[in-house]
């Protein structure tokens, strides 16, 4: 997984908040001498993991949330949309396609040209410019 150092930072912030909850979580439980839960508990090996529990996240549970939000503020939103925004504002704006190809798993550079390196007025203007450029230094 690919992803910036903040990222990476914010998900350690969020893994230690789970840490925490989960110990206050026994400690409540121990308090109340609620042992046959108690022995549920553990602090969770895994970043997204299902609510109430340890176990990591199921694959739907992006996409479910996604959902309620998206009636909640009136908006159409889907974790696949995010794919493609990522991997078209990605290579909009310099990235290469290969590194993008790998990101999203793509077993072929080809799948990721044919999905999302259609020319828009910014890629068009770039490329203009990067031949303007050339021919005035040959």
């Amino acid at each position: 997984m690919f992803f910036t150092q903040e990222v990476a930072k914010l998900l350690k912030e969020y893994q230690a908040e789970q840490i925490s909850a989960t110990k206050k979580r026994a400690e409540r439980l121990e308090k109340d001498h609620k042992p046959l839960e108690l022995k549920k508990v553990a602090i969770p090996e895994f970043v997204f993991t299902e609510k109430g529990n340890n176990e990591p996240m199921h694959p739907d549970s992006p996409n479910r949330y996604l959902q309620k939000f998206g009636k909640k503020y009136d908006v159409a939103i889907h974790a696949l949309k995010l794919r493609h925004s990522f991997a078209s504002v990605a290579i909009t704006n310099g990235a290469d396609v290969a590194s993008v190809s790998e990101i999203l798993g793509h077993a072929q550079i080809s799948t990721t040209l044919n999905m999302y390196t259609h020319a828009n007025e910014e890629s068009k203007r770039r490329a203009a410019s990067i031949v303007h450029t050339a021919i005035g230094k040959a």
